[in-house]
């Protein structure tokens, strides 16, 4: 029974889940993205998320994606998505090493994504004239920190991983809210060297590297 994900696509008037999208191509990159592993639901989140009663409530409360059934098991929030398919799938400890010290150091990538990553992203994103500059200013750290963590290596932690996967997933969304990432060097190249992987051939992580290249960015 292949694995659903349910997720949102990119629509006219969404950019698409870029938390789902870290499911999507950690699947691609351990070949189980084919139609006999992998069945996409792509969810309006007008109807199936954001009112109280949608439909997919009853699998996440918080009305989020991503959201797996992996024969009946429900999982959602997508660092915990990421860690149990790596660790039940075939290969997926080449991007999720057995040893407990690497584990642990994508575990904190993974926990920094969500608390500060993230959270500085989605305060830029919805933040009001007044607001913006401010939240620009703070979403400028924690680029500052990744770009210095990629000094002199190709990925987050020298070898590519599930941390590259949801830090670059989110990463590139950042080009939405025009923050200057001109300074930030190692981690457009680090982003430049994700988009040349198969895996990343997304339309949601593609439409990023457009906007970022209508910026002038050379991606």
């Amino acid at each position: 029974m292949p694995l659903k994900l349910y997720h949102v696509l990119p629509r006219s008037d969404n950019p698409g889940s870029h938390n789902a999208l870290k499911v999507i191509i950690l699947l691609r990159e351990l070949g189980l993205a084919g139609d006999n592993d992998l069945q996409i639901i792509d969810v309006d989140p007008a109807i199936d998320l954001h009112p109280a009663d949608g439909k997919l409530r009853q699998l996440n409360p918080n009305g989020l994606t991503p959201i797996i059934d992996d024969e009946g098991f429900i999982l959602w929030e997508s660092s915990a998505v990421l860690q149990y398919l790596a660790s039940t799938r075939p290969g997926g400890e080449t991007l999720y090493p057995t040893d407990p010290q690497q584990r642990a150091l994508i575990q904190k990538w993974l926990g920094w994504d969500a608390s500060t990553l993230t959270a500085r992203l989605m305060n830029a994103f919805f933040a009001g004239e007044q607001q913006r500059p401010a939240a620009l200013a703070a979403l400028q750290q924690p680029l500052a920190i990744l770009n210095q963590q990629l000094a002199g290596q190709e990925f987050v932690l020298g070898d590519y991983s599930l941390a590259d996967i949801a830090l670059g997933c989110i990463t590139c969304a950042t080009f939405m809210t025009g923050v200057d990432l001109t300074e930030q060097t190692n981690v457009l190249a680090w982003l430049a060297r994700l988009s040349k992987r198969n895996a990343w051939q997304d339309p949601i992580f593609q439409n990023d590297m457009a906007t970022a290249r209508s910026q002038g960015y050379s991606l």
